[in-house]
């Protein structure tokens, strides 16, 4: 899955992926360690945090992003998590690999479009 990822990317192609888990994110139990591991993947020395709002979250990295949003103000269950990658750069490939750890440890599924 990668790979197919990052031939679009190559070719200049804007890609988005969304991820949710194989039934509804209510009903998905790991969501908190599911975003720790989104921080952890994402080092605040490289990529740039932003909280607009109580229930959302942004990590960037030009126009590469990865934007998380929640049922609840506590930031405790997902409501939509999507990643936008553009380019073929090392943070191209950060994404890539964060979403193959989210893939591998949750079963999350993606939807590319």
């Amino acid at each position: 899955m990668i790979n197919s990822t990052a031939s679009l990317a190559i070719q200049g192609v804007q890609l988005k992926i969304l991820v949710s888990p194989k039934g509804d994110w209510s009903d998905f139990c790991s969501s908190e360690e599911l975003i720790k591991l989104v921080w952890d993947s994402l080092p605040r020395s490289t990529w740039e945090y932003y909280n607009f709002t109580s229930d959302s979250s942004i990590w960037a990295h030009g126009e590469n992003t990865v934007t998380a949003n929640y049922t609840d103000d506590e930031c405790t269950v997902i409501e939509k998590l999507e990643f936008n990658i553009v380019g073929d750069d090392e943070h191209t490939w950060e994404l890539q690999l964060l979403i193959s750890k989210l893939q591998s440890n949750y079963g999350v599924t993606s939807t590319y479009s």
